[in-house]
């Protein structure tokens, strides 16, 4: 297990240096790879832009995504359009939506930039701290009903952060959440 330093990650995200990203968080799985893992597992949906850097530095090192398992739930409840709501990079960057792709899943984001940025800064300013407000909490659940309007079946909390705000009782019934 290597643990990356957080704040050096969260202002290349806010910077929006992407490849700066990758780079930060291959050179951690660089120190896994010289501890000789057998396979590597990204406990974060945002850190999975770096799969494609780590798949070129190390091409023989198995990568278990987020995606593939987080696909596998939502396929078995047989629903093939679902909402992703996560940092802002986990919604606008292709990563994460194109893996789930490769299941099948139509994958819905919030439509307004202002809604993608107000989500990240959430994240990023209160949720990331251990803050959890009632009026986040009823901001994310209206982003999910907005998601569940244009046709998804079910939203997946692409953020662990999320996860721990947002639960199945806060939403719609018809409406399944899936943790990440």
């Amino acid at each position: 297990m290597v643990s990356v330093d957080c704040d050096e990650y969260a202002a290349m995200l806010v910077s929006k240096n992407w490849d700066g990203v990758a780079e930060y968080l291959a050179r951690g799985v660089g120190r896994l790879v010289l501890a000789e893992v057998d396979v590597l597992v990204i406990c974060s949906n945002t850190a999975h832009i770096a799969v494609p850097r780590v798949r070129h530095l190390f091409p023989s090192l198995p990568v278990l995504h987020i995606a593939d398992s987080t696909a596998k739930d939502i396929c078995d409840k047989g629903l093939g359009r679902v909402g992703l709501l996560g940092t802002e990079p986990t919604m606008r960057e292709d990563y994460l939506k194109a893996q789930l792709g490769r299941h099948g899943l139509e994958v819905l984001v919030p439509e307004e930039d202002a809604e993608l940025r107000q989500i990240f800064q959430f994240i990023m300013d209160e949720l990331g701290f251990g803050e959890f407000k009632e009026s986040t909490r009823a901001f994310f659940v209206d982003q999910v009903r907005q998601l569940s309007a244009r046709g998804a079946e079910g939203v997946i909390l692409g953020c662990t952060e999320i996860e721990l705000l947002v639960r199945q009782k806060d939403v719609p019934e018809d409406v399944p959440l899936f943790a990440s």
